[in-house]
């Protein structure tokens, strides 16, 4: 075989390899079909639920299971489907200003900085059929579902659930501009009124969450999130010992950094540190994940601090 034989076929086992990675994301229609008729009775009725029992019971229909523990507001939604195996890794999308400048909350969200269409086909690969995706828009201060159909390769659409009846619970959007267009006017029209009426600068982030049809049972990493530093014990339970280093002194996790997951045990995690050891963390001030390829590097440092009775320090160090 030639050398060039040699180098399509390994861009052909290439191509076969991701292909094969992205296929199991998409919907049957059934899911889809159940959850589109009561999206559009509800924004159509005259009685449309808010926001976020909107987007909740559209996920139940969704998955068919009415028991699905879900939440307030969309981020801790989206966190518990992928408490639960049912969502991936969060995707975050940031703004630029008017001036072009990237948004940290001080100035107006104007432009993404990354197209979220383009992010739902790239999710979507080269399978075909519904995708579906939770979307945060303002940090969390709109709760929509997105559904792709990218049935014909060719042609592929978005529809976009809430419960406003000017979208009729299942608006059209048939491509980048349009799409794209419309999350950068709300979060730039969000923005300015939350500013003047509520004096609030809001990061403007937009966060997706892709659903998976399947439930992927392995909780494969786990991060420090909601606290700024966190203590971690010998066993699954505040009565075993925190865990001390080599001079007995009391090691503290910083928020962001990422362990592998090795076992649960109630609400405990049993966590494998950076230096090979092993420790449980309380599932509270995790989140997990089930795609480790989607995990940032675990940062290098544990800090050190006082903390309250499950291992917690706020951020004024109390």
């Amino acid at each position: 075989m030639t050398c060039r034989a040699l180098a399509l076929t390994a861009a052909c086992l290439l191509l076969c390899a991701r292909a094969s990675a992205q296929e199991g994301h998409a919907f049957p229609g059934e899911a889809v079909e159940r959850m589109k008729a009561w999206a559009i009775q509800n924004a159509t009725g005259g009685s449309p639920e808010d926001c976020i029992h909107t987007l909740n019971q559209n996920v139940r229909l969704l998955f068919n299971d009415p028991a699905q523990r879900l939440a307030l507001t969309v981020d801790k939604s989206m966190a518990a489907l992928q408490a639960a195996g049912r969502a991936a890794p969060t995707q975050t999308h940031e703004f630029f200003d008017e001036d072009g400048r990237p948004t940290v909350g001080v100035t107006g969200p104007r432009r993404l900085r990354e197209s979220v269409w383009d992010a739902l086909l790239a999710w979507a690969g080269t399978e075909t059929g519904y995708f579906v995706f939770g979307m945060s828009l303002l940090d969390g201060n709109h709760s929509v579902l997105l559904v792709l159909d990218r049935r014909d390769p060719e042609a592929p659409e978005v529809r976009w659930i809430d419960q406003w009846s000017s979208k009729g619970g299942w608006k059209l959007y048939p491509d980048k501009e349009s799409l794209d267009g419309e999350i950068e006017r709300l979060s730039s029209s969000w923005w300015k009124s939350k500013l003047s009426g509520d004096g609030i600068r809001f990061r403007s982030r937009t966060r997706l969450y892709p659903l998976l049809p399947k439930i992927n049972p392995t909780l494969n990493r786990a991060e420090v999130s909601r606290a700024p530093l966190l203590r971690m014990r010998k066993g699954p339970g505040t009565d075993f010992p925190q865990l001390r280093d080599a001079e007995g002194r009391r090691r503290y996790f910083k928020k962001g950094e990422v362990f592998e997951v090795l076992a649960r045990e109630g609400k405990w995690v049993k966590l494998r540190l950076p230096d090979g050891g092993e420790a449980w963390g309380h599932s509270a001030f995790l989140r997990l994940f089930h795609e480790p390829e989607a995990v940032a590097a675990v940062p290098e440092a544990a800090g050190h601090g006082a903390v309250g009775a499950l291992g917690v320090l706020s951020d004024r160090g109390e």
